[in-house]
């Protein structure tokens, strides 16, 4: 058996993100579509809105309902336990690095949505698509943060699908540079700006989401009222930064060019956006916790094939000469599959048993430590005695011992 697919606890949550996140990307396809609203600064305060009550209500709910199943097992917490609880808190960052870094997250996330929504666009025939495809840097930017920030691992097979990512996403931004000879518009400079605008997105991103798994791991915070400081900063960053751009008049001029019956319905797809802002940012965290950055960045692009095909036929994405190009659509359909496929592999969904690449993921380490402790218990039963005897397996910068 050369792949086998590996279903890890918790995988709902991860289904519900991809779930949420999409719903919202269609939702803004929709309104875009039908009535004729793009992508503003309103978007990035509602969206900071939804954090903010998202995180509030799931918030209030533990504590006032799942802390009630928790007060019989912290009552009866012997000596020893409250001593290491103590040992942790005492290890944790002071309040003010607490918040500087909410601030942080808050700010990153604030930065890498105006820059999306302020910069790319001014590019004249850019493909609408090339944002997404290029999401799988994610992968990448987040694993060395994470391996210089965090000390994380990063293992055989994480290498290769790495390497492997890192080839497919240079051979999707070449494409766009060999198009470029054929569209006047487009200057190979102005393509390499929006290129390093789209990096620097996604770092942003990637920041945001390392920072969150260290005040979550380290800081042990909350990671829903952790969501919702950031709906506070995201909110203050927002207002402040439309008194120097007002996204307001335009949002008033809309309203007024169109009827009242397009009003109401766009007053309730901006609720609907809201709404699904708040559970995809909720379900973020919640990833961010179980998983890690790297899983949740997963889930940022791994239905980006669908989203091309949508874009190929849909809309005038991957053009030449004015024309749709089916090999050019190829390229930026097979290549983000690549993307998706060892974006699975890094993260160990999906184990590849050749070369050694399974030998380092957990499941194969747990079968291992199994093994041991099955001859462990065959030495025992022989009347052999053996002392301190551990297996250690050192996965993802954690310590098992069976």
């Amino acid at each position: 058996m050369w792949i086998k697919f590996s279903f890890r606890r918790n995988l709902i949550y991860i289904f519900y993100l991809i779930l949420w996140r999409n719903i919202r990307s269609i939702e803004l396809i929709l309104v875009s579509k039908f009535l004729g609203y793009g992508t503003t600064l309103i978007n990035v305060l509602l969206m900071f809105i939804g954090e903010f009550f998202a995180g509030l209500f799931i918030y209030l709910y533990q504590k006032k309902f799942l802390s009630k199943k928790n007060k019989d097992k912290n009552a009866i917490l012997i000596n020893f336990e409250k001593k290491q609880i103590n040992e942790i808190k005492s290890r944790r960052d002071s309040i003010t690095k607490q918040y500087y870094l909410i601030f942080l997250c808050a700010f990153f996330d604030f930065i890498e949505f105006v820059l999306g929504i302020k910069c790319l666009p001014k590019f004249i025939n850019l493909s609408g698509s090339i944002e997404g495809r290029l999401t799988g840097m994610l992968t990448i930017t987040s694993s060395l943060f994470l391996f210089y920030v965090m000390k994380f691992r990063i293992l055989k097979h994480q290498k290769v699908s790495l390497v492997i990512i890192s080839i497919a996403l240079g051979i999707i931004i070449l494409t766009e540079y060999l198009i470029i000879k054929t569209d006047i518009f487009l200057s190979y400079t102005n393509f390499t700006f929006s290129i390093c605008i789209i990096f620097l997105i996604h770092c942003f991103t990637s920041l945001l989401d390392v920072i969150e798994k260290y005040l979550l791991e380290v800081d042990s915070l909350n990671q829903f009222k952790l969501l919702m400081y950031e709906g506070i900063f995201g909110i203050i960053l927002t207002l402040i930064y439309c008194i120097y751009d007002s996204p307001f008049s335009s949002f008033i001029e809309y309203f007024n060019a169109h009827s009242k019956k397009s009003n109401i319905f766009f007053i309730i797809a901006l609720i609907i956006y809201v709404i699904l802002s708040g559970g995809r940012n909720a379900y973020r965290v919640q990833v961010n916790k179980l998983y890690s950055p790297i899983v949740k960045s997963l889930t940022d692009y791994f239905l980006n094939p669908l989203y091309n095909i949508y874009y190929f036929s849909m809309y005038e994405d991957f053009l030449v000469d004015g024309n749709r190009n089916i090999i050019y659509f190829l390229v930026n359909f097979i290549f983000p599959l690549i993307i998706t496929f060892f974006g699975c592999v890094y993260n160990e969904f999906i184990i590849l048993f050749f070369c050694g690449l399974e030998y380092d993921t957990y499941e194969e380490v747990s079968k291992r430590a199994r093994i041991s402790l099955n001859k462990i218990n065959e030495l025992e039963n022989d009347e052999y005695k053996i002392n301190d005897l551990y297996i250690i397996d050192n996965y993802n910068n954690e310590f098992y011992i069976y």
